[in-house]
């Protein structure tokens, strides 16, 4: 909000004086393109323009695939670990 009155009372200013010029077009396309962009995606525009591309806010990147593998790989572990321990089997195996 402060953003848009910082910006908007000057243009508006600036606009008025030169009534019918370049700079007043300028104004009034890019406050109705402010005013018609969803919010969802000026959100997405301006988090790649911030965290990505003028690297202001650090950017998280998070591998589901990955998370998800190690997450199995370690639970499949320590219950292989802890049934040969106990000498219990998990079920699925059959003991001869």
């Amino acid at each position: 909000m402060i953003f848009a009155v910082a910006l908007g009372i000057p243009f508006g200013f600036f606009a008025a004086k030169r009534h019918g010029g370049v700079f007043d077009n300028l104004t009034m396309i890019g406050s109705l393109l402010g005013i018609s962009v969803p919010i969802f995606f000026l959100a997405i525009i301006l988090k790649y323009l911030f965290a990505v591309r003028w690297h202001w806010f650090t950017e998280r990147r998070q591998d589901r695939r990955a998370d998800r593998h190690e997450s199995i790989q370690r639970t499949s572990t320590s219950s292989m670990q802890s049934s040969s321990a106990t000498g219990t089997h998990c079920g699925t195996c059959s003991s001869i």
